[in-house]
């Protein structure tokens, strides 16, 4: 498989009073970005204090380029073992938690593009580096939203290349998950 185009990290997301690709300014009266708490770094405290001030413990999880869904329902279920183990039980909601986090990516992937959040042609190329590249926005929006829906299928136990979940877009998901 071909390596993953990389990116230069020095592309800033689109604020408010931007204009978009097609002219439009960034803000409407169907998305606005609002920014309601500044950043931080969780408090400063080091990860293991931060999680033995919740009453958890790091869990290791499997490295099948699906951690992230793990990581997020040892998280929201606040497992207490060093490692987790893929049981059937453990997976069937570790793969509900994964939807919904892909349920939350795509209802706002429209959004996401308009706000210049999601660079629609950059990622199905970064995802599918051999794929032949979108060749309009919409065409782009359109095999990002069919990729996270496909995806929504597969079983956070199947390994997957890692470039799926390399993006933001899905970073962004999981914070919506209650």
């Amino acid at each position: 498989m071909d390596s993953p185009m990389p990116s230069t990290g020095t592309e800033a997301p689109m604020q408010p009073s931007q204009t978009t690709e097609d002219g439009e300014g960034g803000r409407s009266p169907e998305c606005e970005v609002v920014i309601v708490v500044p950043a931080n770094s969780a408090c400063g405290l080091p990860y293991r204090d931060l999680i033995g001030s919740l009453h958890g413990v790091p869990v290791a999880v499997p490295a099948n380029w699906q951690c992230l869904f793990l990581a997020f329902f040892v998280s929201v279920t606040n497992v207490q073992t060093k490692k987790l183990t893929l049981s059937a039980a453990n997976m069937a909601v570790a793969d509900k938690v994964k939807q919904m986090v892909l349920d939350i990516v795509l209802a706002n992937l429209r959004y996401d593009v308009k706000l210049g959040l999601v660079r629609p042609k950059e990622e199905p190329t970064h995802i599918y580096p051999s794929g032949t590249p979108p060749h309009s926005t919409e065409a782009a929006t359109a095999m990002l939203f069919a990729h996270y829906t496909k995806m929504r299928a597969v079983s956070v136990k199947t390994a997957v290349p890692q470039a799926f979940w390399e993006v933001p877009t899905v970073l962004r998901g999981d914070g919506g998950v209650p």
